[in-house]
């Protein structure tokens, strides 16, 4: 009889917890270009745009912006534009 329990109860369990795969999820259409953005567009332009920033510009981007792996800082206050220095 203990047996038969435990028997029914690890097939009730299996069936109850199991997953099941019933369809894939297929986006109907591609989000960016849905909202019109261009990724790509973007990627091109900022591309010319970064390269015509002064030494200074890009000293400030890379301190502000990147950060060495592992290594993340919360800033004590909110992050300032670019200022060019006269």
């Amino acid at each position: 009889m203990k047996k038969l329990f435990i028997t029914l109860a690890l097939f009730t369990s299996c069936n109850l917890f199991s997953q099941t795969i019933t369809n894939t999820v297929n986006p109907k259409t591609d989000t960016l270009s849905y909202i019109g953005y261009d990724i790509n567009q973007f990627s091109a332009e900022y591309a010319q745009e970064m390269a015509t920033w002064s030494n200074e510009k890009i000293d400030w981007f890379n301190k502000t912006f990147c950060y060495t792996r592992g290594n993340f800082t919360i800033p004590d206050k909110p992050i300032q534009p670019y200022q060019k220095e006269d």
